[in-house]
């Protein structure tokens, strides 16, 4: 067994027993897909909500869904947005 590792046997420097730390509310509070915009096109410069983008649609099914049609739709509640949530890098002012 010369080169190999035994994992019976051998030191590790990871203790099985200690605790993983828990993913920040933060980084749940969001979903995947606006997750990639702002990884894609990065924040917004002026620190602005979707609430204004053209982009945000609304859509009106048994209740009202906000879609970013810049980073695609679908009826799936995985590609609904958040009127609060921080915009991304591609943000214009709406018209109306």
């Amino acid at each position: 067994m010369d080169g190999q590792y035994n994992l019976f046997t051998d030191d590790f420097s990871l203790d099985p027993y200690d605790e993983i730390p828990p993913t920040p509310k933060s980084a749940m509070k969001t979903s995947p897909a606006h997750r990639r915009m702002l990884t894609i096109y990065g924040k917004d410069k002026e620190c602005r909500k979707y609430k204004g983008c053209d982009y945000l649609v609304k859509r009106q099914y048994s209740q009202a869904h906000y879609k970013c049609t810049l980073s695609g739709e679908t009826s799936s509640a995985a590609s609904d947005w958040r009127l609060k949530w921080d915009a991304c890098g591609k943000y214009k002012e709406s018209d109306t």
